[in-house]
């Protein structure tokens, strides 16, 4: 991933756009996690109930725009509500917060861009008994809708799906992040 992102900016940045800006906006994500604990004495598995929690944040980033597509790289950062993780017969208060990079590619079909992309994901997750720090990439799935306010100026909203998974020798665990996001887009030149 190091290696990666630099190479995806440095091609963003020397590509032949016809137009570069920047983005900003607020989403709500709804953030989903299945895990299952691994027997690896032959058991079955354990699978824990799903944590799922709600939360706000933002994202700011820069923009390319060619005539059939719309490229964004944000910065982007979440926080969700405390909720209550159960584990067997206790039941764990949790905070989580998150924050990364998220870049994806939209095909512009009038106001209507299906987009895909990425999400690297750096999670900070802490509660009383086993606080963490765990990073990750996520691939995203969605639908921008872009509404021209000028020739500079635009709004958008939209819907995006992320998931992915983190396996270990001790569990798996599957994360999904759906996003409502709503944002203002800027483009430098007409």
């Amino acid at each position: 991933m190091k290696v990666f992102l630099p190479l995806f900016i440095l091609v963003f940045l020397t590509s032949c756009a016809a137009k570069y800006g920047i983005v900003a906006g607020a989403q709500m994500p709804k953030y989903e996690e299945d895990v299952t604990i691994i027997d690896l004495f032959g058991g079955s598995d354990t699978d824990l109930e799903p944590y799922t929690t709600d939360g706000t944040g933002f994202h700011i980033g820069i923009s390319e725009e060619t005539d059939w597509l719309l490229t964004k790289i944000s910065y982007y950062q979440n926080t969700y509500s405390n909720e209550s993780y159960k584990l067997e017969s206790s039941t764990i208060k949790t905070d989580l917060k998150e924050s990364g990079v998220m870049g994806t590619t939209g095909f512009k079909l009038w106001w209507f861009q299906p987009l895909f992309g990425f999400k690297y994901v750096s999670r900070e997750y802490s509660n009383p008994q086993a606080p963490s720090d765990t990073n990750y990439i996520l691939w995203t799935l969605g639908m921008d809708i872009e509404v021209p306010m000028s020739k500079r100026f635009y709004v958008y909203g939209g819907y995006h799906y992320s998931s992915g998974s983190d396996l270990d020798i001790t569990h798996d665990t599957e994360f999904t992040v759906k996003t409502m996001v709503l944002g203002l887009r800027y483009n430098f030149s007409e």
